[in-house]
Parts: structure tokens; sequence; C-alpha cells
């Protein structure tokens, strides 16, 4: 599975969009976890699509779904601190236009697909939360523990400075593991990936 930036040269449709609801780590990641699947898809991530907090990912969502019909699908990566429930995304949705004619849960209450419905147009967008409490960095600091079998706490500060003591990357974590420790790790991310190649719109 490749990521690759908006208005570089892409063969084929791209499978999905993607939005970034807070910050470069999670595309980190994703392009990590990309390198390591046996998918031929494409993700198409525009350089504007990382949005801080759950509106701002929205607005992007509704311009992309506006701008660019080859496109029907969408992956929405963000941390639980912007979600408090499934609700948040569901009333984001509507007051954007979109009208919501199914919405399924993936994985646990981390990951939802959404059918929607906006101008004439139908799409699929997959939403999946990081984090248990706050964001992704509690998923890094969950591969550390399973991986590694080092505590680490799960705020930013302490996973940089356990990453520049190991002089490792997170791509580099992400590289030397496995499918399922990365499965145990980032749950909703994994399964939304899979949605995404299953989901018909």
């Amino acid at each position: 599975m490749r990521i690759a930036v908006k208005g570089s040269e892409v063969a084929g449709k791209p499978l999905a969009y993607i939005i970034i609801g807070d910050g470069y780590t999670e595309l980190r990641i994703l392009k990590a976890m990309g390198d390591k699947l046996n998918h031929s898809e494409v993700l198409l991530y525009a350089r504007w699509g990382i949005s801080i907090g759950l509106s701002a990912a929205l607005d992007t969502l509704a311009t992309l779904f506006s701008l660019d019909k080859r496109v029907s699908k969408y992956l929405l990566i963000i941390d639980r601190e912007h979600v408090k429930n499934v609700d948040d995304v569901v009333n984001g949705l509507l007051a954007r236009g979109f009208t919501v004619r199914g919405m399924e849960r993936c994985y646990d209450e981390v990951c939802y697909v959404f059918i929607v419905e906006r101008g004439g147009r139908r799409g699929a967008v997959v939403v999946s939360i990081q984090g248990k409490e706050r964001s992704i960095e509690e998923n890094i600091a969950e591969l550390i523990r399973i991986h590694y079998n080092e505590g680490v706490g799960s705020d930013k500060k302490s996973v940089k400075e356990w990453f520049k003591r190991k002089e490792l990357s997170v791509e580099e974590a992400i590289e030397r593991s496995n499918h399922e420790l990365l499965e145990k790790a980032f749950p909703a991310l994994i399964k939304a990936l899979n949605t995404l190649r299953q989901v018909q719109t």
C-alpha cells in the first residue's frame, strides 16, 4: 500500500484520500505500515490534509468530496482526545450537508465506516480513532511494551525520548514488527486499512 502526495504521478485510481486530524506522526506511521502491507492500492494524501481537530478534519473531508469526484473513499485518522463518542462524527457530518445512509462499527469503539451522500455523490468514510484516552502516542507506547518489553510513558515527550535513547525511529520500530504486533498496538488503524479495501460505495 503506497502513500502518494496529491499532485504526484499516480497510475490508475487511488483507493482513498487520507485526512489526518492531528499532526504528522500519524502520516509517518501510516507510510511505514503501507510499506509493510502487501497491497497494490494507493492512498492519496493532500498536503493540506492535516487538520487539527475533528471539525477541521471534517471541513477537509467536505472540500475533498466536492473537488475530486474520482475518489469515493476517505480515511480519517484522528486522536481520541478530539472524539469523545461517535455522535461527534455523525453530528459533524450532518452539519456539513452530508446525509448518513449507513454506519457500522468495524472494531470496538475506535473504528467506524459511514456511508454518506452529499451533492448527489455517495461515498464511504472510514474513521480510525487513535489512543485509548488521548492520542496515538498511547499506541506507540503499547508497541514498545509488547515488542521491546519496556514500559514508557504514553505522552509525546516520553515516546520521543525513548526513540532517541534507542537511536530508533518510529518507522524502524514498525518495520521490525510483524503484523500480529501491529494489530495489537494499532488495532484501529489496521482495521481501517482492511475496511477501506472491502467497503463498497
